[in-house]
């Protein structure tokens, strides 16, 4: 059915998300919680289907040692590296998006990606898990200030522990692929119209210093993005491997990194921008993701198709 092609199409739910966001704008002050419950929902029936045990933390550690290397080294080393180009204000946001975990999304990303979600599931755990010590302590060495080891934890809970309890019934209950691909769907279209509604005051009103964190965003996403995929590729890492590991160096709880910069640095405005542009930048470049692994699914993949339709 064609429309049912549409409907299942994650691009169409982006640019339709980006292009209302930037006519009607911010809606509520209750956006934040909306996009909250959209991420959790997102996790929620990202995980349907997904069987894990404990042991499979310790049978896979090799490869998710890898993916908190690209979270907590790697991702970090660049954002950093980036920042360090710009003032003291802007540099304390790049120092918070340094410092927080991976996006919870990257589940539902790798799903769509059709990459290894199980591995997905296993790395983005442990990396929040550890986030609840790595994320302060990295706040404190860079910035001085700390954050509560408790608001990591809401986040633990919010968008691990809950969707893992609520997949558990959720077994149990005959979702078709298409029903899954919609929702998945809905969920990325309220993320990008809150994100571009939110802030589309401030690219209108300050659209230099935009493009020049864009810039910033665009070396830290675009060419880490584009570089590490060659260098796991030639050392032979498997494709579906892979894009956990890509995203994992590039897709940060941006969203976090705005709400920290609020929680300890409330009179610095400009701390906020880097998370705030970077957010919207990787929904958007997300669509350039699609086509990128499109393009290289295995045939075995096609034929199987089990996964999200992109």
């Amino acid at each position: 059915m064609p429309l049912m092609s549409v409907f299942t199409n994650i691009r169409y739910w982006i640019i339709s998300g980006l292009l209302l966001g930037l006519i009607i704008g911010k809606i509520n002050d209750y956006a934040p919680y909306i996009l909250t419950i959209s991420l959790i929902a997102m996790m929620c029936i990202s995980l349907e289907g997904i069987n894990f045990k404990t042991n499979d933390f310790l049978n896979d550690r090799k490869r998710i040692a890898i993916a908190l290397i690209c979270c907590y080294i790697v991702s970090p080393l660049i954002t950093l590296s980036v920042g360090m180009f710009y003032n003291d204000d802007l540099w304390v946001g790049w120092v918070l998006i340094a410092s927080v975990p991976c996006a919870v999304s990257v589940v539902s990303s790798t799903l769509i990606l059709k990459g290894d979600i199980k591995l997905a599931l296993l790395s983005v755990t442990v990396v929040y898990l550890l986030a609840i010590i790595i994320t302060p302590l990295m706040t404190y060495f860079l910035l001085g200030n700390s954050i509560n080891p408790i608001q990591i934890l809401k986040y633990v809970i919010l968008f691990i522990a809950i969707p893992i309890l609520v997949s558990v019934p959720l077994k149990k209950v005959k979702i078709t692929q298409n029903t899954k691909t919609i929702f998945i769907n809905m969920c990325f279209f309220i993320m990008v119209f809150i994100a571009f509604g939110t802030n589309r005051e401030y690219f209108f009103s300050e659209p230099m210093m935009a493009l020049a964190v864009l810039i910033g965003c665009f070396v830290r996403i675009v060419l880490i993005h584009i570089s590490f995929e060659i260098i796991f590729k030639f050392i032979g890492i498997d494709r579906e491997t892979r894009i956990v590991y890509v995203l994992q160096c590039i897709w940060k709880n941006t969203g976090l990194a705005v709400t920290l910069a609020l929680l300890i640095m409330p009179d610095l405005a400009e701390a906020a921008i880097p998370g705030a542009v970077s957010l919207p930048f990787e929904l958007v470049y997300f669509l350039i993701m699609i086509w990128f692994y499109e393009k290289r699914v295995p045939p075995h993949i096609l034929v199987n198709n089990k996964t999200t339709h992109a």
